[in-house]
This record gives C-alpha cells, structure tokens and sequence, in this order.
C-alpha cells in the first residue's frame, strides 16, 4: 500500500472498453476469444471513451474526487488531468501538448502518451488517466486506441 487508499498492482495486462465503444475497435482474429493467446484480458467499464490499452509502465491514476467540491465541470477536470500529465512529461524533458479539437489526452507530436477516460456520477469522478511511460507498445496494434485510426 502506498498513502491511504492506494495500492501497486504486480502485473497487468489489460484492454478497457468504454460505453462509447464496439468491439470493433479490437483487431484480433476471433475478436475477444483470441485475447489470451496474446496475454491480455478484456475488462468492460461504465467509463466515458472508447478502448485503451493498461499494462506494465504505464502510470494510471483514477482520481475520485467531487467536481462540485472543487467547483468544476466535467470539461475542466478533463483539461486539468491533461495539464497534470503534460507538467509530469516536461519533468523528464518531454514536450507534450493537449490534442487537437475533440481529441483529449496528452500528445508528442502524432503520438499520443496518455490516455483519459472519467465517469461522472452525480458529480463524483471515477477512472482516470493511463500515462505512458515506456509500455510494450505491441499491445496497441490489436486495437484501434481511443477510436482514433490515423494515429500512434
């Protein structure tokens, strides 16, 4: 355990599916089935977005927090996990920005490095952020990440 309420996971090799998602976005042959010949699971999620990849060396956050609290929407809370994740990239020296209009996370260039998929439920957040560190990028080809097709 680290802090209250937080803890370490070993090994995790996962895909998550949002509500706005089909399993369309996975590539694999046989769709789901094939998914443990590769060395991964499907989790289905109440999360906003479409399917993303957690595995090994990645930082994932899941913040629950009361946006009304903060006295934020949903909008901002999403720029501000965008902002958190640029500020942590240029700690390392890595220049990242917020992606074009209507693509959320954080980008280097025509990469995207991390991930954002909230729920909202009577103002309190769930799920979060996946940052990525150094992951097994081989994970990404067996599915179309975050819906976006012309992209890393």
């Amino acid at each position: 355990m680290l802090g209250t309420g937080m803890r370490v996971l070993g090994r995790l090799e996962v895909w998550k599916l949002g509500v706005v998602n089909y399993l369309d976005a996975l590539k694999t042959a046989g769709k789901a089935v094939g998914l443990g010949q590769i060395g991964a699971e499907l989790h289905y999620t109440q999360r906003g977005g479409d399917i993303t990849f957690h595995g090994p060396h990645q930082a994932i956050l899941y913040p629950i927090v009361s946006l009304r609290e903060m006295g934020l929407g949903a909008r901002r809370f999403v720029e501000k996990l965008e902002l958190t994740m640029i500020d942590l990239a240029g700690l390392y020296g890595v220049k990242a920005c917020p992606g074009q209009s209507g693509e959320t996370g954080v980008w280097v260039g025509e990469r995207k490095i991390g991930a954002i998929g909230v729920r909202i439920s009577n103002g309190i957040t769930s799920h979060g952020i996946a940052f990525n560190i150094d992951p097994d990028l081989t994970y990404f080809r067996h599915i179309v990440p975050c819906g976006i097709t012309d992209k890393e």
